[in-house]
């Protein structure tokens, strides 16, 4: 068997990419393998949820390769952001599930991050004007904010006195 420091610079590889074949290949056959193993690491990766971590572990891919690869193939990257697109998607019903129930806490979080344009901003800037409070909601009136504090205390309580 040929041992990997006797073969040529510009013939060795990593091991995992090459589980069957001669122990030299031309470069025709490595990207072959390569494409293929690619595909099936998309794949993988696409049932993963997108966990790229938990995917090479699972894989047998060193992270690096992945990156490589993401950052040389612009076919592969784009596999790769449509499989995140997917599963932000995913995540976003999911979110919306929990807004459906009126949860507060997500309904406050999705305001902060999609309703930025409408003045759903947090600021946690050491200049703020109000020095009790350590956010402070921009562009919404003080009084509104108040009363949607009053709001929610009141609901927990009822979900409180509901739940005895």
């Amino acid at each position: 068997m040929v041992e990997e420091a006797d073969k040529p610079k510009d013939q060795k590889y990593n091991s995992w990419k090459y589980t069957s074949g001669p122990a030299i290949m031309s470069k025709e056959e490595r990207d072959e393998i390569r494409e293929g193993k690619k595909k099936e690491f998309l794949e993988l990766l696409k049932a993963n949820k997108g966990l790229v971590y938990f995917t090479c572990d699972k894989f047998g891919l060193p992270y690096q390769t992945h990156l490589n690869w993401y950052n040389a193939d612009p076919d592969y990257a784009s596999e790769v952001d449509e499989i995140n697109e997917h599963v932000n998607d995913f995540v976003e019903s999911k979110l919306y599930k929990v807004i459906q129930k009126e949860s507060v806490p997500a309904i406050m979080f999705y305001l902060k991050t999609k309703g930025k344009r409408r003045g759903y901003v947090e600021d946690k800037s050491p200049d703020s004007k109000d020095k009790d409070e350590e956010y402070q909601v921009q562009g919404v009136d003080k009084d509104i904010i108040e009363q949607f504090r009053q709001d929610v205390i009141k609901s927990i309580k009822v979900d409180t006195d509901e739940d005895d």
